[in-house]
């Protein structure tokens, strides 16, 4: 019963996946570009299966999309852990924006650091990872300290800290164990 329930759900998928298919031409960035807008059309209409196709197509070509698809599996398609995978791309991806040429360096580092704090928000705010949330919140403050996203991560910082005094208590200081009797 089960195997024939899986059997049934692939081959709907692919039945499905057919009519979702959009044939992108990789020959250059415009096509990309003209690629991501219908993407976001779709997007503005409700129709995420079209615009999730669309993007996981030209994500390794644009980064934008690898951005925005994470903002679809965090807002719409409500699973943090995909969207965080994602995010964590475009980290990966735009670390080289300080290397990178003036007009796209500005692009990616806009994208690494709403990418980098949104990493820290979901560890917060989604999968209760207030450590990695809190060093996270920190060294985004580290990089970008006239930000203005700042005032959001020293809130998200000041309801951290709780947290983090009490891990500091549990496995105490100094390296070293720390009792309170």
């Amino acid at each position: 019963m089960r195997i024939s329930f899986y059997i049934l759900v692939i081959s709907v998928g692919f039945i499905f996946a057919d009519s979702l298919s959009f044939e992108i031409d990789a020959s250059n960035a415009k096509t990309y570009e003209d690629s991501y807008e219908k993407a976001i059309d779709f997007r503005i209409d409700g129709d995420y299966n079209k615009s999730l196709s669309i993007l996981l197509q030209i994500e390794a070509f644009h980064i934008k999309s690898t951005y925005v698809i994470a903002e679809i599996y965090l807002n719409e398609v409500k699973n943090p852990n995909i969207a965080l995978d994602y995010y964590r791309q475009v980290v990966g991806r735009t670390l080289s924006w300080r290397e990178a040429d003036k007009d796209l360096s500005l692009e990616y580092k806009n994208l690494y650091r709403k990418s980098l704090f949104m990493i820290s928000y979901i560890y917060s705010n989604y999968l209760g990872m207030y450590s990695d949330a809190y060093n996270s919140f920190l060294y985004f403050m580290e990089i970008f300290p006239d930000d203005e996203l700042i005032e959001s991560v020293k809130y998200e910082i000041e309801l951290l800290k709780p947290f983090e005094e009490d891990k500091n208590i549990i496995i105490g200081r100094d390296n070293g164990w720390y009792f309170r009797f």
